[in-house]
């Protein structure tokens, strides 16, 4: 398992920078709306989760690729939802609290906050739902 958290980790580093990059470029370059920027920032870092994490982290060549996927596009939706509700009231939060703070560093504190309980919430249910092994068991976490 320390393997899996690893590359897991690794993955989650990859999936910041294209989160927090396509965030940053949408709302300051093409001056979106920071939750429709955020939207589309964290799908971005989806797929590529998928991808890596399928593949790479969990090592399943398994042919469930239908339930797979269903099971991580609706997990996945449930997180893009918290993560709009959670970035968008960090950052109302930090523009309370640090309103010198100019709005891009309001938001982007507020985004690593966001993507810190995501990643730790993603490693469990691919874990233990979405990319399981059938061999693993429950009692080997006690």
């Amino acid at each position: 398992m320390t393997k899996q958290i690893a590359r897991y980790a690794m993955v989650g580093i990859i999936n910041t920078v294209i989160d927090l990059g396509t965030l940053n470029l949408l709302v300051q370059v093409f001056d979106w709306n920071l939750i429709a920027a955020n939207t589309v920032a964290a799908s971005l870092a989806i797929v590529n989760s998928y991808l890596w994490n399928k593949y790479w982290t969990f090592s399943d060549n398994t042919r469930r690729h239908i339930r797979q996927l269903s099971l991580f596009v609706l997990i996945n939706l449930i997180w893009v939802l918290l993560s709009d509700t959670l970035v968008h009231f960090g950052t109302l939060m930090l523009q309370t609290w640090f309103a010198s703070w100019l709005y891009w560093w309001q938001y982007n504190l507020a985004k690593c906050v966001v993507v810190g309980i995501i990643m730790v919430l993603n490693f469990v249910t691919y874990k233990w739902l979405i990319f399981r092994d059938h061999k693993d068991n429950f009692d080997q976490l006690l």
